[in-house]
């Protein structure tokens, strides 16, 4: 089953690109247009934009390895607001106690 929905979700520093650029090129192709196209803000490593170009770089591998995926998950859906830069940080991310978000997590899961 195919969608109607054709959502795109950019970085807001590509959004020219992906909000002119590209459709125009898929409309010059026959092909459908993107119905949506969410922005979402940077997120930055001790102040600097994540890119693979300057090596600011975290692994998510390397993290889950190192506390898990419930304190990554955690941390990530705490600390990144909706709208907005959000600042990564591993101090940040070891200063949560385990049990507070192994709390929160449990009775988010369960729905109460």
């Amino acid at each position: 089953m195919q969608s109607e929905r054709r959502t795109h979700l950019v970085g807001k520093g590509v959004v020219r690109f992906h909000a002119v650029y590209w459709p125009a090129m898929l409309l010059s192709a026959g092909l459908p247009l993107p119905t949506d196209i969410l922005v979402h803000d940077y997120l930055t490593v001790d102040g600097r934009k994540i890119s693979k170009s300057s090596g600011t770089t975290v692994d998510p591998e390397d993290l889950v390895a190192e506390f898990g995926t419930d304190a990554v998950r955690w941390r990530l859906l705490r600390e990144v607001p909706r709208v907005g830069d959000a600042d990564f940080t591993r101090g940040r991310l070891i200063a949560v106690p385990t049990p507070t978000w192994q709390a929160a997590w449990a009775t988010s899961s369960t729905g109460s």
